[in-house]
Order: structure tokens, then C-alpha cells, then sequence
């Protein structure tokens, strides 16, 4: 795929983009659909963004009473980004699905999973009950309990066991401990939520769902149930009120901020782009770039070497208006910017002004460029309508470096 066909879809993910951060979801997600089935990065964020305006649609359609809509909308989301309304957290689950740091989830959930009394043994009942033993995993987690009433882990265990046979009254007041002597554990207050459910109990699930929400706001499984168990309470004829807190605004310091603050203080971050061969992906790649660099000149609006280096980006991208214009603004703030002179000099050369290429090259080396490839260059351009000035130039080239080969074949041309 050529980049002038990629442009349009990186367009879209722009758009969608700044309208998420307006609020206006459904047109965001009329952009982003677009180019949620691209397997490259802007796929990837399309479809995590995309995600989110549907979970941020669903919570307005809880707030409005609205709860089939809601369920809709979060099922969506819920299929589309996973659990989390977290970059980081869904990226990684991109990664695990794509099977890399496996161990190493697995090992990280094993380490939040043990710090109440209890913990250890509650996985040993695990591997019990899944390798068939089911009354000896009652009973090891029974006796635990008798040592250790009040662990929070051991409850949840036991309720967990109880629930997978159907006892859900039993598992019910399990869960109802956990939540009691963890009133903080999210996850207690979900599962107690599922046995009120399954015992057609749908104010006390939404009491629950409405606690864990509370405490994992970021949850879109935990919306989700929220809004099915409201709705099932409306439906029994209840009335049903939910406090909803607004979504809070992603942190000044949000990863992709991260990333245009380092770009900002690390200039061989954009050079090893910039010096990568042409590709198809070039559209995607300098386009997530050049978004990176406007977002760092916010910050720091006068550094010359920001926009000397957007510019650069800009004439990967074939946008040469738009980096001459960086280029201008660069040389507004340091006029003797010799790299983006001859930057300057060689987009020209390529876009085929080569009197515009001749005037940034002689201002290169006025400006201190005495450079033997900038002397090549301008020698080049002169070379058809002035070879005496041609051939200064590609002497004085030679005299700085003797073996420069391309400027040695032009001045044999000229001689011809």
C-alpha cells in the first residue's frame, strides 16, 4: 500500500482523535471505525479509542436512565478495549494476546493475589479443585478458615467454589465476608453482585455492581453489569438511581505527552526515523511523528530545533507547504540554522526548483555549511543554466573531500 493511499486513514485518526477529546464520541467513532481494521499502531489506537467513546456513550446512557442503550454501548466497549479505559493496561493485553510476557502477567497477578492471610492456601485449593479434587479443596479451604475467619482471599475462594455448583445463597454470604472485612475489594463487591443477580435479587446486584464501580471506575465489565442488573431492577417495577462520578480527564502526563517531552530532548530519537528507507509505512509512521513534535512545540513553542525537525517529517510526508513553513519558523528563531538550510536545499532539489534549492545552499554555506556535499548540490543545480558557478562549487567540494565521488562524476559531466 502506497503512502498517498495510507494519508486519508491517518486523516481519520486524527479526526476521530480531536473529537473524542471534544466529548463528541458518536462522530469520533464515525472517524475512527475507518481505520480500526489497520494491523499497525494507528489501527491499534483507533480501535482502543474507539473503545472508549463507546464506554463513555454507555456511562451517559446511564446517567440518562437509559440502561439498554447503556448495555449496548458497553458491550462494545467491553469487546473491543477489554476491561480497562487504561492505554498502558490495554496495550499490554495486546501483547499477551499476541503471546509475549506471558509468564510474566501470569506471575504479576499471582503477586497481587497474596497479600492477605490465607492466600497460599487458597491456591492450593485451586489446584486442587482444577485437577478434580473438589471435596479435598473444601476442605483445606474450611480448615484455613478456621484459622484464619477473617481472610478476605479465603471467602472469596470459597465463594468462587460455591458459585461454580450453583449454590449461590451459600456463595452469597461468602462474598458478603469478603466484602465486609474489605470493604475496598472491588472484586468482592462484583462477585456479591453476580449472586444477587443469579438469585434474582436485581436491587441488591445493582448495590453491589454500584460499590465495585465506585472502586474501579476504569471497569467497563463492572458499567456493564451495572447497567444490566438497573436494568433488570427498573424492569421489576423498582425505581433506580445511579451516582455516576464524570470521567476524569487523562493526567497532563498521559504516555503519549511522555513520549513528545522525550522526543523534545532527544534529537537522535527523530534523525534514526528520518533515516529509515522510504516504506509503505511511512504515511502511519511520520504521520504519528509529526503529531508527536506539534504536541511538543505546545510546550516549548520557540525551540528552533523542534520545528526544524517537524519540518524534516513534514517532506517525508510529501506536506512540503507545510515544511516549508516549519522550516521558516525554525529559521525565525535561529536565522544561521545551517541543517535546515540544507534541508531546505535538498527538499527543493527533489521537488525540482532548483533555483530555490541554489539560494538556500549559498545561504547554507554563508551561514558556515562549507560542506562538501552542500557545494555538490548547488554545483548540480547550477550545472545546466551556469557551469562556471557550477564548477566552483564542485571544485570546492573536491578540495574538501578528495574522494567525494559524486562530485568528482558531476564535474566530469560538466567537462563533457
Amino acid at each position: 500500500m502506497s503512502s498517498q493511499e495510507q494519508t486519508p486513514r491517518a486523516d481519520h485518526y486524527g479526526r476521530g482523535m480531536n473529537l473524542y477529546r471534544q466529548g463528541r464520541y458518536e462522530q469520533a467513532l464515525d472517524e475512527l471505525t475507518k481505520v480500526r481494521g489497520q494491523d499497525n499502531l494507528i489501527g491499534r489506537l483507533a480501535r482502543f479509542y474507539e473503545a472508549l467513546s463507546h464506554r463513555e456513550l454507555g456511562l451517559s446512557c446511564m446517567r440518562q436512565g437509559r440502561f439498554e442503550q447503556a448495555a449496548t454501548h458497553l458491550r462494545l466497549a467491553a469487546a473491543k478495549g477489554g476491561r480497562h479505559a487504561n492505554l498502558s493496561s490495554y496495550l499490554a493485553a495486546a501483547y499477551a494476546g499476541a503471546g509475549k510476557y506471558d509468564d510474566c502477567a501470569c506471575e504479576l497477578e499471582r503477586a497481587c493475589d497474596c497479600d492477605d492471610d490465607g492466600a497460599a492456601t487458597s491456591r492450593l485449593a485451586q489446584a486442587q479443585w482444577r485437577s478434580g479434587r473438589r471435596e479435598q479443596a473444601y476442605l483445606t479451604l474450611l480448615a484455613a478458615l478456621r484459622k484464619h475467619a477473617h481472610s478476605v482471599a479465603l471467602h472469596m475462594q470459597m465463594g468462587l467454589f460455591l458459585s461454580a455448583e450453583e449454590r449461590f445463597a451459600e456463595a452469597r454470604g461468602h462474598f458478603q465476608q469478603a466484602a465486609h472485612r474489605d470493604c475496598t475489594s472491588a472484586r468482592a463487591h462484583f462477585y456479591l453482585g453476580l449472586c444477587c443477580s443469579a438469585l434474582h435479587e436485581p436491587l441488591d446486584a445493582v448495590r453491589a455492581f454500584q460499590r465495585a464501580f465506585d472502586l474501579r471506575g476504569h471497569d467497563t465489565h463492572l458499567a456493564l453489569h451495572l447497567s444490566l442488573a438497573a436494568r433488570a431492577a427498573q424492569q421489576s417495577g423498582h425505581s433506580v438511581r445511579l451516582q455516576l462520578r464524570e470521567t476524569p480527564q487523562p493526567p497532563a502526563t498521559s504516555h503519549v505527552r511522555q513520549l513528545a517531552r522525550y522526543i523534545a530532548g532527544e534529537s537522535d530519537f527523530v534523525e534514526a526515523f528520518l533515516a529509515l528507507p522510504p516504506s509503505d509505512a511511512d504515511a502511519d509512521l511520520f504521520g504519528l511523528l509529526a503529531g508527536l513534535l506539534e504536541m511538543a512545540l505546545q510546550e516549548h513553542p520557540t525551540y528552533a530545533d523542534l520545528h526544524g525537525r517537524l519540518s524534516q517529517v513534514y517532506a517525508r510526508l510529501g506536506r512540503l507547504d507545510d515544511a516549508r513553513y516549519a522550516a521558516q519558523a525554525a529559521l525565525n528563531f535561529n536565522p544561521r540554522y545551517v541543517q535546515v538550510l540544507v534541508h531546505l536545499a535538498r527538499m527543493e532539489a527533489d521537488a525540482g526548483d532548483p533555483e530555490r534549492a541554489v539560494e538556500h545552499a549559498r545561504r547554507a554555506i554563508a551561514c558556515g555549511g562549507d560542506w562538501a556535499d552542500v557545494h555538490c548540490l548547488a554545483g548540480e543545480m547550477l550545472a545546466p543554466r551556469d557551469p562556471a558557478q557550477a564548477r566552483r562549487h564542485l571544485e570546492r567540494a573536491l578540495e574538501i573531500n578528495h574522494n567525494y565521488t559524486q562530485a568528482a562524476r558531476a564535474l566530469s559531466r560538466l567537462a563533457a
